[in-house]
């Protein structure tokens, strides 16, 4: 049994190159194709998408905020696009 909500620092990342961010939910995105999927998760034994990437749409699961430097460089990089 998962348990829920996952609060707390957890990897998140592409293939082989993968952070720490710190999340808080109880719930996850399931996205409809696979392409869309820019980052996943491991929790629990249970992989799912901690970040999608579609066109101009991005979606974190977990919270960059909350993040300490790596979230700050998450969210830096992502404006300055």
């Amino acid at each position: 049994m998962k348990r829920i909500p996952h609060m707390g620092w957890n990897q998140a990342g592409e293939s082989k190159k993968s952070e720490e961010y710190y999340f808080v939910h109880s719930y996850y995105c399931d996205p409809k194709f696979q392409e869309d999927i820019w980052m996943t998760t491991e929790y629990d034994n249970f992989s799912f998408c901690s970040a999608i990437r579609k066109k101009n749409i991005w979606g974190v699961q977990f919270h960059p905020e909350k993040s300490g430097k790596i979230g700050s460089d998450f969210l830096h990089s992502f404006l300055s696009l």
